[in-house]
């Protein structure tokens, strides 16, 4: 067990401890959770079978992309509960050639721009200072001369040579 200060719309928010639907009765009283969720207690395998269903009505597989990115913005658990028990469906959406889609994409889609930050080309400090206030599971993305991403999960201890 995992001892935890947030509770309410803060812990629903948390993309890395929110349940959804699973949080059990005795979870939805300990977290002030009544209310602010469906009264239904669902399992893990309901939510994935319920998001996979949702995820098949899009049309096009850049669709797709994004409804699984919002789902691993809201709700850590069950994209990765769902993306493992369904890898051969879901794994092109969420590497080649989907994203690349998404790449080209990335300034026509609100969710897309919502997880990007700019900065200039001289502003490494100002970059660094910004992600050690972030959460680990922040992304800072790069893109060299040639124009291909980088991508590295925020390191604990940041340094200049990580930009």
């Amino acid at each position: 067990m995992v001892d935890i200060d947030l509770e309410g719309i803060a812990l629903l928010t948390d993309p890395l401890l929110n349940k959804g639907s699973a949080f059990t009765e005795e979870e939805r009283t300990s977290f002030h959770l009544h209310g602010l969720l469906s009264p239904h207690v669902g399992t893990l395998d309901e939510q994935s079978d319920r998001r996979l269903k949702a995820l098949r009505k899009f049309e096009t597989n850049l669709e797709r992309y994004l409804f699984l990115r919002g789902l691993q913005g809201s709700n850590e658990t069950l994209f990765y509960a769902l993306l493992t028990r369904h890898l051969a469906e879901l794994l092109p959406l969420v590497y080649t050639p989907t994203v690349g889609e998404g790449c080209q994409e990335f300034s026509h889609s609100a969710s897309l721009q919502r997880r990007r930050i700019g900065a200039r080309p001289l502003s490494a400090g100002d970059v660094l200072a910004w992600a050690s206030l972030q959460p680990a599971s922040v992304c800072l993305v790069r893109a060299n001369a040639r124009g291909t991403r980088l991508y590295r999960r925020r390191a604990l201890s940041l340094s200049r040579q990580h930009l």
